[in-house]
């Protein structure tokens, strides 16, 4: 169990607990610790900041897709997702802050699915560098950025022709 005072405690008890999952709050809030680890320089902002906003979320575990709703403050978590559970916390996490922290709900779904990926393929090139059981793991395939098609023929070659179609 975290401390109440550790970051990620207060978001992990905004999950609606259901009986039925095995994925309850400590799962939340030890899944948020490990993203945190994995990114302390951007993450940990990220989590901080939606702690801070004097604003809550609905979290529930689904089963189908991971998917944030800006209009009702509702964020479906399954945290079995595929490709990857952590991948599928970042993104969400990170539609959470650009609503509650960047006021997302002015902006247009372009701009968040911008950001949310840039997110998730910050995450997703954590999990390869660090991770050699997702060494496998390239950019999130149409990401829906303004680059072309991240190419290559393995997940080494996508990420340096991802990291090519990034502007300076």
């Amino acid at each position: 169990m975290g401390g109440r005072n550790q970051s990620g405690w207060q978001i992990s008890r905004w999950l609606v607990e259901n009986g039925n999952s095995a994925y309850g709050r400590d799962h939340l809030f030890w899944s948020i610790q490990a993203l945190r680890c994995l990114d302390p320089e951007s993450f940990v902002n990220e989590i901080d900041m939606i702690e801070h906003s004097g604003r809550t979320v609905c979290i529930r575990v689904t089963e189908g897709p991971s998917h944030y709703d800006f209009d009702t403050d509702a964020l479906d978590w399954n945290p079995t997702s595929i490709p990857d559970p952590f991948v599928a916390l970042t993104r969400e996490l990170h539609h959470v802050w650009y609503d509650l922290c960047r006021d997302g709900d002015l902006a247009e779904v372009r701009q968040r699915e911008h950001s949310a990926t840039m997110a998730e393929n910050r995450m997703r090139h954590l999990l390869f560098l660090k991770d050699p059981t997702r060494s496998q793991m390239g950019p999130r395939p149409g990401r829906g950025e303004t680059s072309p098609e991240v190419v290559g023929d393995s997940a080494r070659e996508a990420w340096r022709s991802y990291r090519e179609t990034l502007p300076p």
